[in-house]
């Protein structure tokens, strides 16, 4: 009895605590783009606009979304968010299963995230036990075969089964969504710190996730680091943007682990999320990270 009393006060205070973290109700614009956008957020994006407080923060959050995803700021056009939006068309087009839309079906969520396949491979007319018809689509990127089965003949279509290529594949999409890298090369991943002693936030990327010029026996690399510092209670956010300059002997860079720079920034106690985009002057790639960080005196 003493037992299951206790297992009846624990589902108590876990659906208080539910209730208690309740999801706040969104307006019309922000549930209309967090209902698809939300295939392509990570998910410390998800935490952050479910946790804004109010209708002004969550619209400044839609135009930062897209705006970290913009491969080229300098035009008028965002070619990441109008080929989104172009692909949740054509899943809605030729990916309807009963009476959703097609971009809410498992084919639908991996063309909205990986876009076309380089390759389809159908097999409509199977006649094995829970197997009906196959579709295999493969992306050349990834090393990667998706195989979506239709187990009963119904034409609808559900992923077989989540191999770690295809997780890989869907978690750097979120993360670098329109975002262009270096031509066959993997992103490069960088280290996010703060010194709360010294009141600066330390971003170090290893050598080969910048682009350089040469510069007699020097490479140079002039840099663009753009800041989105959000709250983890979802009461405050706020940017800004830092230029640097890295120059050094090129035997020196050879032997460097990690290029470190430093942004004099004053955080209180508390939790945050650091969305920081790296990319150089010239245009030629960009780095991505969020990172969640706890300062404590």
């Amino acid at each position: 009895m003493k037992y299951l009393k206790i297992l009846f006060l624990i589902s108590l205070m876990t659906v208080l605590n539910c209730g208690l973290k309740r999801t706040p109700k969104l307006d019309v614009e922000s549930m209309d783009f967090y209902s698809t956008a939300r295939f392509i957020m990570t998910d410390e994006e998800k935490e952050i606009f479910l946790r804004l407080a109010d209708q002004k923060l969550r619209h400044q959050f839609i135009e930062e979304f897209w705006e970290k995803r913009d491969p080229d700021p300098s035009t008028e056009e965002n070619e990441a968010k109008d080929e989104f939006y172009r692909r949740k068309d054509t899943a809605n087009r030729f990916f309807k299963e009963g009476t959703g839309p097609g971009w809410k079906t498992d084919r639908g969520r991996i063309y909205l995230l990986l876009g076309p396949p380089d390759k389809k491979i159908q097999q409509p007319f199977l006649d094995l036990p829970n197997l009906k018809a196959r579709i295999i689509w493969a992306y050349y990127e990834y090393r990667l075969a998706v195989e979506f089965v239709d187990r009963h003949g119904t034409g609808e279509f559900r992923i077989n089964n989540y191999p770690v290529e295809l997780i890989t594949a869907m978690e750097r999409e979120k993360l670098l969504f329109g975002i262009k890298d270096k031509e066959g090369e993997k992103p490069v991943d960088f280290q996010i710190e703060f010194d709360k002693d010294a009141q600066e936030i330390i971003v170090k990327i290893p050598p080969e996730g910048l682009f350089y010029k040469e510069e007699n026996d020097y490479l140079v690399s002039d840099i663009q680091f753009v800041f989105f510092i959000y709250r983890e209670d979802g009461s405050e956010v706020e940017k800004f943007v830092s230029k640097k300059r890295f120059k050094m002997l090129k035997e020196e860079v050879l032997n460097l682990k990690n290029i470190t720079f430093s942004f004099p920034y004053e955080l209180e106690q508390g939790e945050y999320y650091l969305d920081v985009i790296v990319e150089d002057l010239e245009g030629i790639n960009k780095l991505r990270k969020i990172e969640k960080i706890k300062v404590k005196f």
